[in-house]
């Protein structure tokens, strides 16, 4: 693993958390699945997270550049920050519509 190759993984499990915490509060079937698995669904989500992370890090295989190394961190910290923004608005969308 690489820096290049944690970059890209890192952004891969920003949007599968991002998903996952969505997807889990819309669907209670999926919320429930995830909760009986290791007790909670906040727990499992993160065993699957760490996991799918290292995982497609170890998987990547691309030579790390300089140049490029910079605009991956501005990538993860963008998605990042999309991440939440998703995130808030729909406990916003959810706590407004009712």
């Amino acid at each position: 693993m690489n820096s290049k190759s944690a970059g890209i993984s890192a952004i891969l499990t920003i949007i599968l958390t991002v998903f996952m915490t969505v997807y889990s509060e819309i669907n209670a079937d999926f919320k429930n699945l995830l909760a009986s698995l290791l007790g909670h669904h906040w727990v499992t989500k993160s065993v699957i997270v760490v996991v799918f992370f290292f995982i497609l890090a170890n998987l990547i295989r691309v030579k790390p550049n300089e140049k490029t190394s910079l605009g991956l961190i501005n990538n993860v910290l963008i998605t990042t920050i999309l991440g939440f923004f998703v995130i808030l608005g729909y406990y916003i969308w959810h706590f407004v519509a009712g």
